[in-house]
């Protein structure tokens, strides 16, 4: 039960972090900072639910 909480920690981890630099990378290419944010938000909760949806369906 802990390890793949550990292991998901991590990834989770991992992903925040190359979502921080995609997004970053998204929002000094683009002049719009709103667009920017709406893109933020999209990836962010399509990268959330598919977290979500991997962690219920290993548990």
């Amino acid at each position: 039960m802990r390890l793949p909480a550990i292991a998901f920690c991590s990834a989770t981890g991992r992903v925040f972090s190359w979502a921080m630099s995609t997004t970053g990378y998204a929002y000094a290419r683009s002049s719009n900072s709103v667009m920017a944010t709406t893109l933020l938000k999209r990836k962010w909760h399509l990268i959330h639910y598919r977290f979500l949806v991997i962690f219920l369906n290993t548990n």
